[in-house]
């Protein structure tokens, strides 16, 4: 049984606002930053996609077909817009800004603090708001996450079935006075939930306390369920012998960022709780997050850092080699030399030979 359906499937279900937050500036579109409409959490979106994979897995079952089911909501994607049932849960919980709202970043690149101003004078009770709107967003995919898991319960499915609870990207919501997502490479964004229910049960309560990156999703999955393997370069690593517990050793993580719109090329390197963060737009950061979680300190300058910042960058260069990430790799030009080390020896690909002629 095989069924593919995206955004464009999707039937209409409107939302008759009854509150919301907009974004103003001279000369651009207004823009809904979040609200609370009047229809219920059984007339969203969300409900329908997950109606519409229980009835899938039904079928499957029915069928006595094993089944994979990849099940992808906008929420809680900006704009933050909520049925008024889920809001009102939150009508009596404060909403704290988070205890960074208020750095300057005067220490980390100017488009930071450019993007925070884009934002226009947002209020703290504003940032309150959209914090709330936010929490009512992230419930409703709760509401539907226990709605499937009752499901497999009651069809006999749970036990032996995997699920994989993820997110591609996180959200500022008032971390350094920002809110969204963009070229600000803070944990907000980038330290996304990833929660897993073996077959089973097996390992239930672990904390897994080691790094995975997304392209390790799938390998991970494929070794759990007893599948091949893909194949083919840069298919990414299981991490099963991790979990079980075969590989202890300290693991790393890369992210690569090419800027959206405006092409700020980024790439952001994490290892022993040190984030190494190469700008080529601006200047570098690097965060000790043992010492200091919330990101406030850019320590990229401290003496007491200068071996740890070569050595992350040296084990940055590495994985760009490896990857192929030749945008990266072959930036040999005069201009381009400022990381704090250079990418080392490499083999280069025929078509750009000719932009590092030698004499």
């Amino acid at each position: 049984i095989e069924r593919f359906e995206t955004e464009v499937h999707l039937p209409r279900h409107p939302a008759t606002m009854i509150d919301r937050m907009v974004l103003k500036t001279p000369g651009y579109q207004d823009k809904t930053i979040c609200g609370v409409f009047a229809e219920g959490e059984a007339e969203t979106d969300e409900h329908y996609i997950y109606d519409r994979s229980m009835e899938f897995m039904a079928q499957c079952k029915q069928e006595d077909k094993p089944f994979c089911a990849f099940l992808s909501t906008n929420a809680p994607h900006d704009p933050y817009c909520v049925p008024k049932e889920i809001y009102d849960l939150y009508a009596d919980v404060p909403m704290e800004l988070p205890k960074n709202h208020y750095d300057s970043m005067q220490d980390k690149p100017r488009i930071y603090r450019r993007m925070r101003e884009a934002l226009g004078k947002l209020s703290g009770e504003d940032y309150r708001k959209a914090m709330r709107c936010y929490y009512s967003y992230c419930t409703l995919v709760d509401i539907q996450v226990g709605r499937l898991t009752r499901f497999l319960k009651e069809q006999g499915l749970y036990d032996n079935t995997l699920i994989v609870l993820m997110s591609d990207h996180g959200d500022m919501m008032g971390a350094h006075g920002l809110m969204m997502k963009s070229v600000p490479c803070f944990e907000e964004i980038y330290h996304i939930p990833l929660v897993m229910k073996l077959p089973h049960q097996q390992k239930a309560g672990t904390k897994a306390g080691f790094y995975v990156c997304t392209q390790e999703i799938a390998p991970t999955v494929l070794e759990l369920v007893g599948c091949r393997s893909l194949s083919g370069k840069h298919v990414g690593e299981s991490v099963v012998p991790w979990l079980s517990g075969e590989k202890t050793d300290s693991r790393h993580a890369f992210a690569e960022f090419f800027g959206q719109r405006y092409f700020y090329t980024q790439r952001i390197f994490w290892k022993d709780q040190m984030k190494y963060v190469f700008n080529a737009f601006d200047d570098d950061e690097l965060y000790d997050l043992a010492s200091d979680p919330d990101e406030l300190m850019n320590v990229i300058d401290q003496q007491d850092y200068q071996e740890i910042k070569k050595e992350l960058c040296a084990q940055m260069w590495e994985v760009i080699k490896e990857t192929e990430d030749a945008t990266l790799a072959d930036a040999e030009y005069y201009l381009m030399r400022f990381a704090p080390v250079g990418p080392g020896e490499k083999k280069l690909p025929g078509s750009y030979t000719l932009y590092n002629k030698t004499f």
